[in-house]
């Protein structure tokens, strides 16, 4: 993502599109910036680091707000609706990634405790389950369209994939620069095929799988400007990543 500012201080963003059905290299779109939802503060609807965001089945904005140990839930005005904290562990929660189902369970990455936190909106812990390594450097995460659950590891250079109960079940990738290798893994998304799309930063592009995690095919390189170490990944309606 580039940003820049015209004379008149108006900020636009430029995000890279590419279509998976023509798989078309990448385009470039302009996008004007509607409102900026921000402040660097400890109250409600202020932030400190946040890692990552989400919507949930209202269409309100889920924000994971790393340093201040809390995940926001918002409406489309930015104000706070909800706020997801939790003191009963170890340490304070950092979330670092979120996502949601679509019974309304909020799937949060919480790295101070080496776990992944299931609760509903009234606060209410679900359930936790451990990453089985206690790897330090989980980064994103995602739910699949058959109810599993994917989670990036900065550190170990994969993408593991569990039961929405917290079964483990298989990993994706090691270091290295062929298919299915990362350089970091920063990002994951899924689409309505069910199809697995990763950022691959230092490899400067993005490995899309099937569910069943074989290689399908990757897009971008540093050759003609196409990507330069992309971390954010998502998909609209029609499956084009953005």
């Amino acid at each position: 993502e580039k940003i820049r500012t015209d004379a008149a201080g108006m900020v636009e963003d430029s995000a890279t599109v590419c279509s998976q059905e023509t798989r078309d290299l990448p385009s470039h779109r302009t996008v004007t910036r509607v409102e900026t939802i921000e402040d660097k503060g400890s109250q409600t609807r202020k932030y400190n680091e946040p890692k990552e965001l989400t919507t949930n089945d209202k269409g309100e904005l889920v924000v994971a707000d790393w340093k201040k140990e809390r995940v926001q839930i918002l409406d489309w005005t930015g104000h706070c609706r909800i706020c997801l904290s939790f003191k009963s562990f170890g340490k304070q929660i950092k979330p670092c990634g979120v996502a949601v189902s679509r019974d309304g369970k909020y799937y949060i990455i919480d790295r101070s405790n080496h776990q992944i936190v299931v609760c509903g909106e009234d606060n209410t812990i679900i359930t936790t389950f451990r990453h089985y390594y206690k790897s330090i450097r989980l980064s994103a995460i995602a739910l699949t369209m058959n109810e599993y659950v994917l989670v990036t590891d900065w550190h170990k250079h994969c993408l593991s994939k569990y039961t929405v109960d917290g079964i483990y079940v298989a990993d994706l990738g090691e270091e290295g620069e062929g298919a299915c290798q990362f350089k970091p893994l920063k990002s994951v998304v899924v689409n309505s095929k069910n199809q697995i799309i990763v950022s691959d930063g230092s490899n400067h592009r993005i490995q899309v799988f099937d569910s069943q995690f074989r290689f399908l095919y990757s897009r971008g390189s540093t050759r003609d400007n196409q990507l330069l170490d992309p971390w954010g990944v998502d998909v609209d309606s029609q499956d084009n990543i953005y």
